[in-house]
């Protein structure tokens, strides 16, 4: 008699326990809605860092400042690396409040077998002003990330121009021009290949 009790009482628990754990599934799905968002810049170099780290990597860095260049070889250390990406950091749009100020489409090169990404501000005063993320047609790994940033303010306007080709090139082009300040263009690049 006890040995029945306890069985209905075990196959009672297990139901309920079940028709609960099912219960919070489907109340984690309701809660998981997605929210959409535009390409994470930010991601995606945590993923390329994430994959190199611990790689001994030296690069050949090449700075040209109003005409005269200056180059030197450098180590690819975290510090180095942040440095790198904290320019494209700053552009990135994946933050729910950029939607809608971007234009965005699609679009296949068959001549280089990539599908681009491509975003354009819709407003002047944002600061990514456009983006090209080139990816591979067939295994969908990026080729490379452009991007254009740029900040007005009175009597000043700086503009950038970013690049990343993952095992490649870092480039950077800066532009800024005051009333106050002689003018001045920036170019750097981290060469992986040189």
């Amino acid at each position: 008699m006890r040995a029945k009790y306890l069985l209905i009482v075990v196959l009672s628990l297990s139901l309920f326990a079940c028709k609960e754990k099912q219960n919070s599934n489907s109340v984690k799905e309701e809660n998981k809605e997605e929210v959409q968002t535009y390409f994470s810049i930010t991601e995606y170099f945590v993923d390329q860092w994430n994959n190199r780290r611990g790689n001994p990597y030296t690069l050949l860095r090449i700075v040209t400042l109003n005409g005269k260049s200056d180059s030197a070889f450098v180590v690819m250390d975290s510090t180095l690396w942040f440095s790198l990406r904290a320019k494209f950091d700053a552009a990135d749009i994946s933050d729910p409040k950029f939607l809608g100020k971007y234009k965005d489409e699609i679009f296949n090169d068959e001549t280089t077998e990539t599908n681009h990404i491509y975003f354009e501000a819709k407003e002047p005063n944002l600061f990514m002003q456009k983006m090209d993320i080139s990816v591979d047609m067939f295994n969908d790994k990026v080729k490379s990330v452009y991007v254009e940033t740029r900040e007005d303010k009175e009597n000043y306007a700086h503009t950038q121009k970013l690049q990343y080709i993952p095992d490649r090139i870092f480039q950077f082009q800066e532009s800024e021009r005051s009333s106050d300040a002689p003018d001045k263009d920036l170019r750097i690049e981290y060469r992986f290949d040189y």
